[in-house]
């Protein structure tokens, strides 16, 4: 029997629209993670969050990780959309960042206990780098961009600024470096030590305060305040050395905590509207 072009055109149809059912079926239908079905679930959306679109796997993998963690699939879920919506406000804010500071935020993450690392990786992320780093670095880099804009924005009102102003006035006053982080650090594990954190490598600071630390001068302390996603440091860069071509500093620091940001962020995170599909 010869198939006329209408009839192809009708079998073909049908065969699209058995294949797009199969694959809806087998996207918000089945808890299967075989590949097949993992693709279909990596094209369908589980909710909109904004103009962003977030995946069934990618929801389904959030769980996995929550879960691994002991946290419910409600709290996971909810989770899930404040750490995109904190991404997206920081893309609206131009808050970018680059490829650059994502490194250094896996650095930081990684050096100096890679042991650690590649447990957690194996008991929480099915070893995936990859995972790791979709779940955790890309959201804290934008929760830091975001504290640090919340920070530099309220610095003239804060009473936390105020008072680290306060304090450096105290220093140029000739009052003793370790005496005012004692009294005066939100660090408590360091004010006792004089707000002494120790030696540190590349990689081992939070990468901001690194920055800073990097080109500061050695033996004083540095004559500003620095904003870091904790607050605001007046640090202490007491020496630099290379040795055995590995970069050590030995710091210290006052930290000064403003209050307000999670209402803040809270604020701004209502704005953003989400559109679900997948209970």
């Amino acid at each position: 029997m010869k198939l006329t072009h209408k009839k192809i055109v009708v079998f073909s149809s049908i065969g699209i629209a058995a294949l797009a059912g199969l694959s809806l079926l087998l996207a918000y239908c089945t808890s299967s993670r075989d590949p097949l079905t993992v693709s279909f679930k990596r094209l369908y959306p589980a909710m909109m969050v904004g103009n962003r679109l977030i995946s069934i796997n990618d929801l389904e993998q959030s769980r996995t990780v929550a879960a691994s963690f002991g946290v419910g699939q409600e709290q996971a879920d909810r989770r899930q959309v404040n750490t995109e919506k904190s991404i997206m406000l920081a893309r609206d804010m131009s808050l970018r960042v680059s490829n650059d500071q994502l490194a250094d935020e896996t650095l930081f993450y990684t050096k100096g206990n890679t042991a650690e690392y590649r447990a957690l990786l194996a008991k929480h992320y099915e070893g995936s780098e990859r995972e790791f780093y979709k779940f955790v670095i890309i959201p804290q880099a934008a929760d830091a961009q975001l504290r640090m804009k919340f920070y530099n924005d309220i610095n003239d009102t804060s009473p936390a600024y105020k008072k680290a102003q306060d304090v450096l006035e105290r220093l140029s006053k000739g009052e003793k470096f370790e005496d005012l982080a004692k009294a005066e650090s939100a660090d408590q594990a360091t004010a006792q030590l004089g707000g002494d954190l120790g030696f540190y490598e590349t990689g081992q600071l939070l990468p901001e305060l690194e920055d800073q630390v990097s080109v500061s001068a050695t033996g004083e302390y540095r004559k500003d305040i620095i904003t870091s996603r904790l607050g605001y440091h007046l640090i202490y860069p007491v020496q630099y050395s290379n040795t055995g071509g590995k970069k050590l500093w030995h710091v210290k620091h006052i930290l000064f905590v403003p209050d307000g940001y999670s209402q803040w962020l809270d604020q701004q995170l209502e704005k953003i509207g989400v559109k679900v599909f997948l209970k």
